[in-house]
């Protein structure tokens, strides 16, 4: 279902919170194309299951969504392309769930599909980024920014920024400078973290999910961070403490694990 926006009506497409009826579907997304809104943002605050394509906007801001009705099955489904710098604000509250680059994820059988976004800024709700989520120009990775919330990266960013909250980097996702202020971040993906992985005051990054090799070069921890890896996973990484001591901070490093002084 294709939704054409006319050059005058100057708003883009608006959900209004108190919408609860369904919109479009997993075979047929509604599609909403803004090259010629003179508004070209999108804000969703619907209540029901909805599934929309939208190119060529410049930001879809999310306030409201509904919650996953089955595992993998997301209350938004956003899926789209578009030529310029374009942004995903996510200000959902608990349970409410979206899903950016799927229409579902059943089971065994993921029915992704790509969504160009630059930035992805998350301060609440349940999100859910898979590989299918790309920059604008396909030629970046996106980067990410976690206030609160609980979510879920499989994409690969080059930038991801957590306050607080719930982080699962899984999948192949691969991070160029993550930096983990606070909040919980799971580390469960084959993917590479970029060059430092920083580790705030309240920050958590714990790889005990996930037995396979992590490729990570280097961690930097602030006083009272933690990093809990009992099963050694993270090989050879190195960990450095930052301007603290290491009884600053908390390690589960495992058996056989080795402190050197530098």
């Amino acid at each position: 279902m294709s939704v054409p926006i006319p050059m005058m009506s100057g708003i883009g497409l608006r959900v209004e919170n108190g919408y609860d009826q369904t919109i479009g579907s997993i075979d047929s997304s509604m599609h909403v194309d803004m090259t010629s809104a003179a508004a070209n943002d999108v804000d969703f605050a619907g209540g029901a299951v909805s599934y929309l394509r939208v190119d060529n906007f410049a930001n879809i801001n999310v306030t409201r969504a509904a919650a996953a009705s089955a595992t993998g099955l997301h209350g938004l489904n956003l899926v789209g392309v578009t030529s310029a710098a374009a942004a995903i604000n996510v200000q959902a509250d608990i349970n409410n769930d979206v899903g950016i680059g799927v229409l579902s994820d059943i089971g065994s059988t993921a029915l992704t599909e790509i969504m160009e976004v630059d930035t992805i800024a998350i301060s609440g709700g349940e999100v859910f980024a898979s590989s299918s989520v790309i920059s604008s120009n396909a030629a970046s990775a996106v980067t990410v920014q976690i206030v609160n919330g609980t979510v879920r990266l499989e994409n690969a960013t080059s930038a991801v920024t957590q306050d607080a909250g719930t982080l699962t980097l899984a999948g192949s996702a691969s991070v160029v400078s993550p930096k983990i202020w606070g909040g919980n971040c799971k580390l469960e993906t084959t993917g590479t973290l970029g060059a430092t992985t920083v580790i705030g005051p309240n920050g958590i990054v714990d790889a005990s999910g996930d037995p396979r090799v992590k490729d990570v070069t280097l961690f930097h921890m602030h006083a009272g961070a933690a990093l809990r890896d009992p099963g050694g996973t993270i090989g050879t990484a190195v960990v450095k403490t930052v301007n603290c001591d290491i009884d600053d901070v908390t390690l589960q490093l495992g058996n056989d694990s080795t402190y050197t002084k530098s």
